[in-house]
């Protein structure tokens, strides 16, 4: 039994996971602060960069995020010119400008710079199967 308060949290698996989650989004803000674009803004740039066109709801889907946040994204993305909104009526599909597309290369190297740190800051690093347990674990959940 947990005797202070700490103790309770650090053995809650929501609470480990959670404070895990925050420490990876502030290495990761890091990384990407030279872009300019928050992970997520530069994470809609490469699903586009593969799949160009995709409807915004599927976006949402993708990164996990709700509509009105997705919106909120791609509205920014849309004024800086790194994406352009095609309406379908009552849908939307969303492309990459080649504005967005110069910045690619970059996305990709911040993500391996991203990587490195992790393992750098991780004693024996991450497993090979950590992420795919993750997924995995999450779409039990789901």
């Amino acid at each position: 039994m947990p005797k202070t308060a700490q103790e309770s949290l650090d053995s809650c698996l929501f609470f480990a996971i959670k404070k895990l989650d925050r420490a990876l989004d502030k290495i990761t803000e890091e990384g990407f602060q030279k872009l300019g674009l928050s992970p997520s803004y530069s994470t809609l740039l490469l699903i586009l960069d593969h799949d160009n066109g995709k409807l915004q709801k599927d976006l949402a889907k993708m990164l996990c995020i709700t509509a009105p946040t997705l919106t909120r994204i791609v509205e920014k993305l849309g004024n800086k010119g790194f994406i352009q909104v095609i309406s379908e009526g009552r849908t939307k599909r969303v492309y990459i400008t080649e504005k967005g597309r110069k910045l690619i290369p970059d996305i990709h190297q911040a993500h391996i710079d991203t990587q490195k740190e992790f393992n750098r800051l991780v004693k024996n690093g991450f497993s090979d199967t950590l992420v795919s347990e993750l997924n995995q674990i999450t779409e039990q959940l789901k």
